[in-house]
């Protein structure tokens, strides 16, 4: 063979080689890029709201460098947690500041993801939310309205909640009291059997006091059973005027207790 054709059937069989190299490298990329599941989504997210309000134009015409408005619903005040279930339902529990006061709304429906897409459908309604990210702890989403000249943007930022943690009575519980109880359960109160705020007056009354049945408030040794709070809060006999709480908020005082009611 002369060394002429040698060298051409070198040279074939090193493009073809290379050719299936990069072919390869390029579909496993892009495959890792395209292909790989995210996360889960189901599972309960807490998290907290950003609802920004921007002018599309202004007196001239043209679109402003600035916010229009800018509201930020953030910390316990005002708490926006959503429930992802299997198969594909939902809830969204949130609180909301109107003109007549703070509203609580439970908001049940169907979902679907399209990619990086977050459909929800709720009493005929669909509204679809952009995931900026996902991880195994963390959910960013955010959504936009157009009403006349002014874009509404909701980003919600999420963290997953993990019942397995250790419960804070400051951090974690003390919130539940002061968005649900305290307009009622506060030390100057004197009609009310228990105080629930401010914080140390109740921790104190909640491992001292005795309901008017008898039945400790908090019992350690038989949480569900014997903790006159935990009882209550089950069976939605308080708080009166919000309705019962969501149920993570509920499991999270009944594993407070569990882990000895301590205040931390």
């Amino acid at each position: 063979m002369s060394s002429n054709r040698k060298q051409s059937i070198f040279c074939l069989v090193m493009v073809a080689l290379f050719g299936t190299s990069m072919l390869f490298s390029t579909c496993t990329k892009d495959r890792l890029i395209t292909y790989d599941p995210p996360p889960e989504i189901y599972g309960t997210w807490l998290g907290d709201s950003i609802v920004v309000l921007q002018l599309l134009t202004d007196s001239t015409g043209k679109v402003p460098d600035t916010l229009m408005a800018e509201t930020n619903f953030t910390g316990s005040l005002l708490p926006d947690t959503f429930f992802f279930n299997e198969p594909n339902t939902f809830a969204h529990h949130f609180h909301e500041d109107t003109l007549s006061g703070i509203a609580f709304w439970k908001i049940e429906g169907t979902f679907f993801r399209d990619e990086d897409s977050l459909v929800l459908t709720h009493s005929g309604e669909t509204t679809n939310h952009n995931i900026l990210v996902l991880s195994e702890t963390q959910l960013t989403m955010e959504q936009r309205e157009l009403s006349g000249d002014t874009i509404t943007t909701h980003t919600g930022y999420y963290q997953r909640f993990d019942p397995n943690s250790e419960i804070s009575f400051r951090h974690d519980i003390m919130p539940i009291f002061e968005d649900n109880c305290a307009n009622c359960h506060i030390s100057s109160n004197p009609t009310v059997p228990i105080h629930l705020y401010p914080t140390e007056i109740a921790f104190a009354e909640l491992l001292t006091k005795a309901s008017t049945t008898g039945m400790a408030y908090v019992d350690t040794t038989d949480p569900a059973g014997g903790s006159f709070l935990y009882l209550q809060l089950i069976n939605a006999e308080m708080p009166p005027n919000n309705g019962p709480l969501p149920d993570f908020q509920i499991e999270s005082i009944l594993k407070w207790i569990e882990q000895g009611a301590q205040n931390n």
